[in-house]
């Protein structure tokens, strides 16, 4: 015989599954009629869910918001977690500015580097040493010339008058083939055998210059003293008069 529903004492009728195999419903697995008899049988009192539960203390409580003041439920766990003060997100991140963070939200009267208009700043922003300008744009312009973190002096590098048309003698006459590698047909530049900021007075003259590949170029600059000793020995061995004028 078939075990009675707990909720509505109805016949509980076995598993579709089950009555292909011929098996009745079990008193351990099947104890009511249907899910709407299970979800009512939560909270009967044989039944340890709800106030019924050893553990139950009173469920969610009524609080008042800190911030809009309205009534809303939260449950003990979150009270006990220092939570349940705000009724929703909205209200949480409100708190946080003017009032609860007047440090942060300070406003001081500054003039601009640049421009020298006044404008506002923020407090902690001026405290790290920056707010010192009005908008980006004074900031960009500020910051330029000798002003500039990298000034060196003024020295436009590579800007000078004639450095165009020393790059193309050089690249001319060495047939804009690499004078270490011998490679050709690859993208060439002009280098400067004796250093460019050391010996301004042979920054246009040809003799000082050679042409390197890429690779070449850039190894060179990596470790100057190993490839400019190499680069020197090759250019000696040339019986160009030009260079060994230098």
């Amino acid at each position: 015989m078939n075990r009675l529903c707990l909720v509505c004492d109805k016949e509980i009728e076995p598993y579709p599954s089950w009555k292909a195999k011929g098996i009745k419903a079990l008193s351990k697995l099947q104890k009511f009629c249907s899910r709407t008899c299970m979800y009512k049988g939560r909270n009967m009192s044989n039944h340890k869910f709800g106030s019924n539960h050893p553990s139950w203390k009173g469920g969610k409580s009524e609080q008042s918001c800190l911030q809009c003041d309205k009534k809303f439920l939260t449950t003990p766990s979150a009270i006990r977690r220092g939570g349940g003060k705000y009724c929703g997100y909205s209200c949480y991140t409100d708190s946080r500015k003017g009032k609860s963070r007047p440090y942060l939200w300070k406003k001081v009267e500054r003039v601009c580097a640049q421009c020298k208009k006044e404008f506002m700043a923020d407090s902690w922003f001026v405290d790290r040493g920056q707010g010192k300008f009005c908008s980006a744009l004074c900031r960009s312009n500020f910051n330029k010339g000798e002003n500039h973190y990298n000034w060196k002096g003024g020295n436009s590098y590579r800007r000078i008058t004639g450095i165009r048309q020393w790059r193309e003698a050089v690249l001319k006459r060495d047939n804009c083939t690499c004078q270490l590698c011998d490679a050709a047909n690859v993208k060439s530049h002009a280098h400067h055998i004796k250093s460019y900021s050391e010996y301004p007075e042979l920054r246009l003259d040809v003799g000082n210059g050679t042409c390197l590949c890429k690779g070449c170029h850039d190894a060179i600059h990596t470790n100057k003293f190993i490839w400019s000793v190499m680069l020197l020995a090759l250019i000696a061995q040339d019986g160009s008069q030009e260079r060994n004028a230098i």
